[in-house]
Formats: structure tokens, C-alpha cells, sequence
């Protein structure tokens, strides 16, 4: 194996797994590695300012995946090398979860309180740590106390999946609207499928979710003493903030309360790594939290297969099962 590659693994103490292919563990590598010169461009200084812009963040990124291609061939699948997406991924991360803030410059600074979530045998530090394993884009240390919870950093709330559809439809925020139904598609949350796939002309559920194309816009709805009852769903209008794709969160919850919950599948490779494979995409929140402790399995933008150590698993088990999500497995 590449010296480099075999200096950068023992640094973020990344081990391949189980009948690994080389570029597999590689593309770990560079995942992780990518991660952590985001943190550390932060962590430094530009034009003799503290912090950095993001513009010259993504631009540095952008330059080390061309980099890390040029010295491994057959990267560019993995790390997405088509464009940009991958540096704004990981930058948007670091932003939205704490590790990096930013002033009223607009530049990004490392972020220099200390604070810790407990994820079991280790713990997740949203700063950097010296002799730290790296597991995803996260720096972990088991030496240091935790100090806050997965919920206040999610900024998730403690409703549970039946909670939340109530909340959701509660029958004071309804109004008796004149749609035409027959240009409506319908979520069915008795479908065997996949969220994306579960859509169909009828409804077939008190409670569900109606929109007029893939775009929208989105109303749920609910049968009510015979009336077809509806609440317009603002939906958000970014796709990288911490809170988007929350849609995703109902369409679990009301498989869940229907008895038909979308599935997570534990299959171990070996007695250090796991794979995760989700029936659905996440919802942004466990989305983020998934990048931070595991890696997505084979090319970056995976969003339904990831590659976690199983010390882990309880953790993400927990996270994920309060969505409604059904575990197998482990």
C-alpha cells in the first residue's frame, strides 16, 4: 500500500475492514483526511486574518481532491470529482454542526469552545484534538468528559414518532379546502417501498401527505368525519442547512404509525466494521450526524450504505430508531 496512504491512516487511526478492496480504504482515507484540512485551513489565517473565507476553503478542497486524483487513480468515482460538491458538503457540515463559525466577515473560524457528545466508548469533540481517531468527518477522544447530548446537538426534539404525527395533525390547524383531488398524488405509508417510491393517485390512509407534482406544493392531509381536511407544508427552500429535507421525518413517522417503518440493516463484516443500509435518505440532522461517525460506502454522495465501526452501533441505533425507523440486525 502507498506509503502516504498507510502514514495518513495511522495519524486518524482508520484500519481497513474485512476484505477491503485497496481504493475502498483509500477513499476513507482521503474522506477523512479531506475533513480534517477543512478544520485545519479554519484553524489558521489568510491574508493575515484569523480564519479564512469560504470561498478560499472550498477552493483549497477543491485542490486537494485534483491532488488526491492525480496520485490515486481511480478516485474520481469516489470522491465525486465532477465538481464541487464534496468541498461544500464537508465545509457545510462543520458549519451547521458547530465545529466552525462564522463572523460578520463572513469568514470561517475553528471553533474553540469545548464541547463533547457522548456516543458511548468514545466521544465525539466538535474541535480539534491532538492523538484524536478520525471516524467519518469526526474527531473522536475518549479522554475528554461529554457536555452535551446528541438531541442538543441535532437540535432534535424528544417527540416520539406517535408524538409527532399528532402534533403534526392536529385538527385545529386544518381547513376544509377546495383541491381537486384528481390532480394529486398521495403519500401511502402502506407501501413496501422506499419513501421516494411510496406515492400513489388514492389515498389510502387517515393521515397523509398530497402534492401536485414532485415539486410541489405539499399539503397534509386528514380524513375527518367524512371530510378530506388540509394544511399547507412549507417546504424548505435550501437543501444544505442542518434542518432540511425535515419532510423526510414525517413520511417515517407515518410509516411507523401505520405498522410498515422503513428499515436500517446492520450487516457486520467483521468484528471491528458494519455496514448501514437505510431503505430511505435521512432527513439532514442524522444525515450530518451519520457523516461525522461513519463513512458513506464506496463514493461520497452515498446517502443509503455507510461503513461504521460497531462500537457505534447502540449510538446510531438510538439516533436513528426515534425516527421511527425499524432496526435489523446487529
Amino acid at each position: 500500500m502507498n506509503e502516504l496512504i498507510k502514514s495518513m491512516s495511522a495519524d486518524m487511526k482508520i484500519s481497513p475492514y474485512s476484505a477491503e478492496s485497496e481504493n475502498s480504504f483509500i477513499y476513507r482515507v482521503l474522506f477523512s483526511a479531506l475533513g480534517q484540512w477543512c478544520l485545519h485551513i479554519s484553524a489558521g489565517s489568510q491574508d493575515g486574518n484569523p480564519g479564512t473565507t469560504k470561498h478560499n476553503q472550498t477552493l483549497i478542497l477543491n485542490n486537494l481532491i485534483s491532488k488526491y486524483i492525480e496520485l490515486f487513480p481511480g478516485m474520481e468515482d469516489f470522491l465525486c470529482s465532477d465538481d464541487t460538491r464534496l468541498s461544500v458538503l464537508i465545509r457545510h457540515i462543520y458549519q451547521e454542526v458547530g465545529y466552525l463559525f462564522t463572523d460578520d466577515a463572513n469568514r470561517n473560524h475553528l471553533c474553540d469552545v469545548q464541547r463533547v457528545v457522548n456516543t458511548g466508548n468514545s466521544k465525539l469533540c466538535l474541535n480539534l484534538l491532538q492523538k484524536s481517531e478520525i471516524n467519518g468527518l469526526g474527531v473522536f477522544n475518549s479522554e475528554v468528559p461529554p457536555s452535551i447530548s446528541w438531541r442538543e446537538l441535532l437540535i432534535r426534539d424528544s417527540l416520539t414518532p406517535e408524538q409527532y404525527i399528532a402534533s403534526k395533525y392536529d385538527i385545529v390547524l386544518f381547513e376544509n379546502r377546495d383541491l381537486d383531488l384528481d390532480e394529486m398524488q398521495f403519500f401511502n405509508p402502506l407501501a413496501h417501498t422506499a419513501p421516494s417510491q411510496s406515492w400513489n393517485n388514492k389515498i389510502c390512509t387517515e393521515f397523509t401527505v398530497g402534492r401536485k407534482s414532485l415539486l410541489g406544493p405539499f399539503y397534509l392531509i386528514q380524513s375527518y368525519d367524512g371530510d378530506i381536511l388540509y394544511r399547507l407544508e412549507v417546504q424548505s427552500e435550501t437543501d444544505d442547512k442542518l434542518s432540511s429535507f425535515e419532510y423526510r421525518r414525517l413520511y417515517f413517522a407515518l410509516k411507523s404509525f401505520y405498522n410498515n417503518p422503513v428499515n436500517m440493516r446492520i450487516k457486520k463484516i467483521d468484528n471491528t466494521y458494519s455496514k448501514l443500509v437505510f431503505q430511505g435518505h435521512l432527513p439532514n440532522r442524522e444525515y450530518y450526524l451519520l457523516l461525522l461517525i461513519s463513512w458513506p460506502d464506496q463514493y461520497a454522495f452515498n446517502k443509503t450504505e455507510f461503513i461504521i465501526k460497531n462500537n457505534f452501533l447502540p449510538f446510531v441505533s438510538e439516533v436513528i430508531s426515534n425516527l421511527g425507523v425499524k432496526i435489523i440486525g446487529g
